[in-house]
């Protein structure tokens, strides 16, 4: 349900960020003077999201920051990690990791799961961001699925090659005893899972 919400929300972006620039180029707006009037409620948008998720968890290790990076060892079967203006940089050690999510609005965006003992399969895990990287790190033998809802940037997938899709599954996915299924929304920044050697 919580994937089908997240491509409800990013098509209506879509379809409005391509309505104003239909209208930019007919002469109707000036596209550059409308993004630089309203940008602020970007941040105003994504900042209540951000506190929105942060007090309606149970009780799972999250930490909701808006200033400076966050860079944290923790061991939890469940993340929960934003920001508005720094980067995340999450190494997680887990004996049943389940997923989470982390969010990020300004900055770069890194989860280490290559320490992980065991996934309860299949993990889910949401990442944003609006300006910045994304980096994933797998264990090696973790087959992954990629849903995502990208705009500005390149995907590099972990076998090293680029995709420009919105769906990419490992080709072991189904078969695979751990598997982990990542939600990504993007606007502008690269995006790389890579895998443990």
């Amino acid at each position: 349900m919580r994937h089908h919400t997240g491509n409800l929300k990013w098509g209506i972006i879509l379809i409005i960020v391509g309505l104003v620039f239909l209208l930019h180029n007919y002469g109707f707006m000036d596209f550059w003077r409308l993004v630089g009037i309203l940008w602020p409620l970007l941040l105003i948008w994504w900042g209540y999201t951000m506190i929105r998720r942060s007090r309606a968890g149970s009780g799972e290790q999250r930490a909701a920051k808006v200033f400076g990076d966050q860079s944290l060892t923790i061991d939890t079967d469940e993340i929960r990690q934003s920001t508005v203006f720094g980067d995340i940089r999450l190494t997680v050690s887990s004996g049943d990791f389940k997923g989470g999510s982390a969010s990020v609005v300004f900055g770069d965006l890194f989860i280490d799961l290559g320490s992980v003992e065991g996934l309860r399969s299949p993990a889910r895990l949401r990442l944003e961001t609006v300006f910045g990287d994304i980096v994933v790190r797998l264990p090696s033998h973790v087959a992954v699925e990629l849903h995502t809802s990208r705009v500005f940037g390149t995907m590099t997938t972990p076998n090293g090659t680029h995709f420009h899709g919105n769906l990419y599954r490992s080709h072991d996915y189904d078969t695979a005893a751990e598997r982990i299924e990542i939600d990504i929304s993007q606007v502008f920044g690269d995006l790389e899972i890579m895998k443990t050697v």
